[in-house]
């Protein structure tokens, strides 16, 4: 509810933007007009000179008209490309399309120059015309080319390659047409190619606006198709989305809207860029339902600011559209930039840093340390499982990580801030963690359990706002435990319980999750669930997640990364097949009885053995019965050579013993096999 009423008050106030634009561009200009005389003009009140009513109806109000069709209807296109090409940078321009209308007019200007003598553009009215409909021709021709291309490829990325290459086609075109053509042919297409929102006159504008408020309303036809859109073809199709007639659908309206406007105004992409980023950023939404009309009323806002700012106030002339818009533009897709490659360093580089770290209790008299001069990074995106003995220091760390006890020495950086400067209010939006006690509370549902995960973002009393409601059931959903909603807690198993807890972390929205033992007291496909479950939310939501665990094998085969913690050598980290190559696993757990397989990755119990035996076969069968020999301390592989010797695969239910100078012994079972050999 708060979000919705946020979101009308800045759609308003938009609104009243563009009031105040249109209004000043009215007032506004090389010659000045009082505000009064505008309201008189407009009202039909009182007698104004001539010159300023036609100043106001033939020029400024058209040209402002024109400007705020112009910058709703690329804004709009802005927004389809960017959809469905799921690219931030893609633009209105991006198919071509535009320079598609720029190669019409440049055979308008240039060709039909060389050709007649007289270009067609010098020919007053009719050559204004021609420059329309050849920009019109040109930019659906392209459009054409493009959704034919859109029926043969596949891929969206293919499809932008086609598109781009066409814009660079048709650029070359130009080029060749510019070196055939007199300077003042050039002149003029290049003043075109600046752009304007006064090139349109009154009945031009006429057409242009009634065009335009045709293509804009059914654009909004496409809202369903384009939040479908952005889930992924896969989704959308599993939605019941035709994938290709949607594409072609959407690239048809936006390479329309983009001709019609460049037909008029000339290239002025810019606005199509930039604001669909400006809407996201201050929406805080994808949806589209928003996304549109938000994208059409600050497309006219920010257009006609363009115009205001084009017509220089108070000077002769005006600057070119193009121009102006780029100036207003470019930094926004500058700042998409810099975001973009700021969230892949941020990926990259260390959510948590430790630094020399100390850990342990401050004592009476000197302090216990319990390990020292830690120096490691954690990362976000990745599972990390911090591995160690009993009593190393394992739960100690997690503490000291969480605040929940000071570090001795040494820096903790948390996303590049020292952890001791957050304050406990603003830790609980950073950090959610789960620990190992158990919560003993009755009377209370799983789902309010949850919403708890949201008191750091609620008022005095705690209540929940909608959005609070939709946050809680995104977790429930990422857990994927809606059956135990609205169970009562002490009604849950232990790995229920565990889920739970991990869904008010997650409804906690915080970047990192700290976990002590999560699998402890779980049987084993419960502790398997468990960690594939933590693996796919590093996945799915590119938190932070870093859990300390007594599970070995579950750890090695499901980690990103391990940390491996002891007395000598502090923490190693690296992936599980990183450390097992450099023979840290090994080392690790160099003890009686326990060896590191560099075959299976796994770890397996060493046997003394008392004989040896040749073992014959292959597949699982093979695997089953060296298994059970080597628990029972009897070698058996393919390679010994023995007088005695075990056959598992000539017949899918038989094993058989073959003895020197004795019949064959044939049983059924892995158990009976080892009874003979006992014997």
């Amino acid at each position: 509810m708060a979000s919705t009423g946020r979101n009308t008050t800045f759609i308003l106030l938009i609104i009243l933007s563009i009031v105040v634009f249109l209004f000043l561009n009215m007032v506004l200009g090389s010659v000045r007009i009082p505000m009064s005389a505008v309201w008189h003009i407009f009202t039909g009140t009182g007698d104004e000179p001539q010159t300023w009513q036609n100043i106001i109806w033939k020029s400024r109000f058209p040209q402002a008209l024109t400007a705020l069709v112009a910058g709703a209807g690329l804004s709009i296109s802005g927004l389809q490309m960017q959809t469905v090409f799921r690219n931030p940078l893609a633009g209105p321009s991006v198919l071509g399309i535009s320079s598609g209308a720029s190669m019409g007019v440049a055979f308008v200007v240039l060709f039909s120059g060389s050709i007649g003598g007289v270009a067609l553009s010098h020919l007053g009215l009719f050559g204004e015309v021609a420059l329309s409909i050849a920009a019109v021709a040109g930019s659906l021709s392209v459009m054409a080319l493009i959704v034919f291309a859109s029926h043969k490829v596949k891929g969206n990325v293919t499809l932008l390659i086609i598109g781009v290459m066409i814009g660079y086609l048709a650029n070359a075109i130009i080029g060749i047409l510019k070196f055939f053509s007199v300077e003042e042919d050039i002149k003029t297409y290049v003043i075109w190619g600046l752009g304007s929102f006064s090139r349109v006159s009154g009945n031009q504008m006429m057409l242009f606006v009634t065009i335009m408020a045709i293509l804009i309303p059914l654009s909004f036809l496409l809202v369903k198709t384009l939040n479908l859109l952005m889930l992924g073809d896969g989704y959308a199709r599993n939605l019941g989305l035709n994938i290709k007639r949607a594409r072609v659908l959407v690239i048809t309206c936006s390479g329309v809207l983009t001709a019609i406007v460049t037909a008029y105004c000339g290239p002025i992409i810019f606005l199509g860029l930039a604001v669909p980023h400006l809407c996201r950023a201050v929406f805080q939404t994808s949806d589209h339902r928003l996304l549109m009309p938000a994208c059409l009323v600050m497309g006219a806002s920010l257009a006609l600011a363009c115009n205001l700012i084009a017509r220089m106030p108070g000077f002769e002339g005006a600057l070119p559209v193009n121009s102006v818009t780029a100036l207003i533009g470019a930094p926004v897709v500058a700042s998409v930039l810099f975001r973009k490659r700021k969230n892949e360093l941020m990926n990259k580089t260390a959510t948590i840093q430790l630094r020399n770290l100390t850990i342990g209790y401050k004592g009476k008299v000197r302090p216990k340390i319990v390990a020292e001069n830690i120096c490691s990074d954690i990362y976000a995106g990745e599972l990390t499982c911090l591995l160690g003995t009993n009593g190393i220091g394992k739960s100690t760390l997690l503490r000291t990580l969480s605040a929940f006890q000071p570090k001795l020495s040494g820096d903790i950086y948390l996303a590049g801030k020292k952890l001791e400067k957050y304050t406990d209010k603003a830790l609980s939006t950073v950090i959610s963690v789960v620990l190992t006690e158990k919560c003993d509370i009755r009377n209370m549902t799983v789902r309010e359990l949850i919403g708890m995960g949201r008191s750091p973002y609620t008022g005095f009393w705690g209540k929940l706002s909608r959005a609070d409601d939709e946050i809680v059931d995104k977790a429930i959903g990422l857990v994927n435990i809606h059956p135990l909603a609205s169970r009562m807690l002490h009604t849950l198993s232990d790995g229920e319980r565990q889920k739970a807890m991990i869904a008010k972390a997650l409804a906690q929205e915080t970047p990192v999750i700290y976990l002590d033992e999560p699998t402890a007291f779980l049987d084993f496909p419960s502790k398997v669930e468990i960690m594939q479950l933590l693996h796919h939310l590093t996945r799915e939501t590119d938190k932070t997640i870093f859990l300390s665990t007594h599970d070995l094998e579950l750890a090695l085969q499901i980690a990103d990364k391990i940390w491996l913690m002891d007395k000598v050598n502090g923490i190693t980290s690296g992936t599980p097949e990183d450390l097992a190559l450099e023979g840290y696993l090994s080392r690790f757990f160099a003890r009686k009885g326990i060896t590191f397989d560099m075959e299976s990755g796994l770890f397996r119990i060493t046997n003394n053995y008392r004989y040896e035996i040749r073992l014959t076969g292959h597949g699982y069968r093979y695997a089953m019965v060296r298994k059970a020999l080597q628990r029972n301390e009897i070698l058996a592989n393919r390679d010994i050579d023995s007088a005695v010797y075990i056959e598992t695969n000539r017949q899918p239910d038989q094993f058989i013993l073959h003895f020197p100078h004795q019949e064959d012994i044939i049983v059924h079972t892995i158990e009976e096999l080892l009874e003979k050999l006992t014997l």
